[in-house]
């Protein structure tokens, strides 16, 4: 994710929070600097050492600003560079009696649920601040040393070795990754995979269900005995295809592809800081199997369920590990990294239901921190060259939401919505008919 880095397309995520209520500037800042002590990743810049080896140091303390726009003004996002800068930005601006809190992370430092635990101690230490507490009381404990351990996923070298007779199987999807050549939403020019990042970064549109909506939908995936994820991949490989099939793109036989991220704490990791501990696995279907939206379901949830039951995330990892020990490792991925292809058509990251263990009171199932009550949350994941969008999605307080975070760079601001709103609707029309 380091290596993946570059101006034109920021390995960063964000995630905006919007807040009703009054928002204390002088608490939040306050907090801002007690949570992120609980952090040292969100602290830290990368050195460089001797045969491309790279090490974290937090030597040179490096403060992270609480940055406040007008409210008349879109929040902006600049690239973060890790070799001069921690990797974790937060900003602000007011918007009538609202207040809307968007925080950028490097995805070198952590991943979306690290992110999330991050804001947790955050909301914590501001309801602190407000109340003139000498000190958060509400902390969750944390275990410094399981931070040294995040890249071995839970695993002596003796279970890896057991499990390397299984984990063989993934391999054949590391082999269909690298053989097939997946095709972008829309068809993007070299000039607009490598021209500038526009000044409007981040871009997104966002939908947010209603508790009836939400509630039909998981009970649709019961009914049928999938997950609510199995059925937002399906529903987005079937809205790809709609979206495509309007503009005349391809002829059925090309290959989509949804880049699933994946989570692959355990247990034991539970107590870490914000940290990175996740993989990413790949979905590949053909438009010409979208006739029967049944079959598409049942083999999006058995591939599912094979990579869960046999570890296969821990693939892309440890297959980056290995890589990484060959010499030259490091110009190898980049010079992987910069090809001119496109890796996957989208993104698809579910966070499922954030911030549901904070420790804090509840109005209407929201979090109240000092004055101020949670109202939303929206998960935007990193875009990439010929990734032109990527879907965030997350259940808050009873209600599925969904952002896009799209490229305007490589699709126009209409055609995103537009694929949003296909998407949305198949996923409405899912809850019905099975339902029905």
């Amino acid at each position: 994710m380091l290596i993946d880095d570059r101006p034109t397309h920021p390995m960063s995520f964000f995630l905006k929070l919007t807040l009703s209520g009054n928002c204390d500037s002088e608490s939040l800042r306050a907090a801002l600097s007690i949570a992120l002590q609980r952090h040292p990743l969100l602290l830290a810049t990368i050195e460089k050492g001797k045969k491309d080896s790279l090490y974290w140091t937090n030597v040179e303390r490096k403060d992270v600003e609480l940055k406040w726009f007008p409210f008349n003004d879109p929040i902006r996002a600049e690239p973060i560079d890790l070799f001069s800068e921690c990797g974790m930005r937060l900003s602000a601006r007011r918007l009538e009696s609202k207040t809307e809190l968007e925080l950028q992370f490097h995805h070198s430092c952590c991943d979306a649920i690290g992110a999330l635990q991050f804001i947790e101690d955050l909301l914590v230490a501001y309801a602190a601040a407000v109340e003139n507490a000498p000190e958060p009381t509400l902390f969750r404990s944390i275990d410094e040393y399981d931070l040294r351990d995040r890249g071995r996923f839970g695993l002596s070298q003796w279970k890896l070795i057991k499990m390397l007779p299984t984990l063989t199987v993934g391999l054949l999807g590391a082999l269909q990754f690298l053989m097939r050549q997946p095709v972008s939403i829309e068809p993007i020019e070299i000039e607009a995979a490598t021209a500038e990042l526009p000044h409007s970064f981040p871009t997104s549109h966002g939908q947010q269900f209603s508790d009836s909506e939400t509630a039909g939908l998981l009970a649709a995936a019961r009914d049928v005995g999938a997950t609510v994820n199995d059925l937002l991949v399906r529903d987005l490989f079937l809205a790809l295809g709609e979206f495509r099939k309007a503009r005349k793109l391809g002829d059925g036989s090309e290959w989509l592809r949804i880049s699933i991220p994946m989570n692959l704490r355990t247990q034991h990791f539970k107590r870490s800081s914000a940290a990175n501990v996740v993989s990413m696995v790949f979905l590949d279907r053909r438009p010409q199997s979208f006739d029967d939206g049944l079959s598409l379901l049942n083999t999006i949830g058995h591939e599912m369920q094979e990579i869960k039951r046999k570890r296969l995330g821990l693939i892309f990892p440890l297959m980056l590990q290995f890589m990484r020990s060959l010499p030259g490792a490091v110009t190898r991925l980049q010079q992987m990294s910069e090809k001119q292809v496109c890796n996957a058509t989208t993104v698809l990251s579910n966070l499922g239901k954030p911030l549901r263990d904070v420790p804090l009171p509840r109005s209407d199932e929201k979090i109240v921190a000092g004055e101020m009550t949670l109202e939303r949350i929206e998960f935007l994941p990193p875009v990439r060259p010929y990734t032109s969008a990527a879907l965030g999605v997350s259940t808050y307080a009873g209600r599925l939401d969904i952002s896009i975070h799209y490229d305007s760079r490589a699709i126009t601001a209409a055609n995103a919505r537009e694929l949003l709103e296909v998407y949305v609707e198949r996923l409405r029309n899912t809850a019905k008919q099975i339902l029905q």
